[in-house]
């Protein structure tokens, strides 16, 4: 029996297709698109001063930060597929509720939160698919993937 070098992983049974994480990683997109360009302009509009503004997006943003807290709980299973499922899942019911927030201005702590939570999903989904993308794609070809993993982030910020 030969040993591979340290650096050589085995290559995935099954592996994913690059183009699938083009599309992949649009709940996670819409999700930042959302909470940096619709929810800060709805809020203006509505006459929220850019303090209050601020401070709902700061807090809004704050779980792309304090990810480092839970995100490593993904590696202690084999649940990836599940994670990232469940978190796309919760993160467009979240960003759907918030849209149905009547008056957000009105229900500013409900919205923010929701906004919130869904950054929260989104950040853990986009983790969960970074782990799949590693996992589950050929070595020849992780470059492809990352780029329409990319692509997706970049055609959901814009298009929130």
């Amino acid at each position: 029996m030969s040993a591979r070098p340290p650096d050589e992983r085995p290559q995935p049974a099954r592996p994913t297709p690059p183009l699938l994480f083009l599309f992949l990683d649009l709940p996670f997109g819409a999700a930042v698109g959302y909470a940096m360009i619709a929810m800060p302009y709805w809020l203006r509009a509505g006459g929220v001063s850019l303090a209050e503004v601020g401070a709902v997006s700061a807090t809004a943003f704050a779980p792309h930060g304090l990810k480092l807290l839970w995100v490593p709980l993904l590696d202690l299973g084999q649940r990836r597929k599940v994670w990232y499922l469940a978190m796309a899942t919760a993160t467009a019911a979240l960003l759907v509720l918030a849209s149905l927030v009547p008056d957000p201005v009105q229900n500013l702590w409900l919205y923010g939160a929701l906004v919130t939570a869904a950054q929260a999903t989104a950040t853990t989904g986009h983790a969960a698919n970074n782990a799949l993308m590693a996992l589950t794609t050929r070595a020849e070809d992780k470059g492809k993937a990352a780029g329409f993993s990319m692509s997706s982030r970049k055609a959901g910020v814009r298009g929130g």
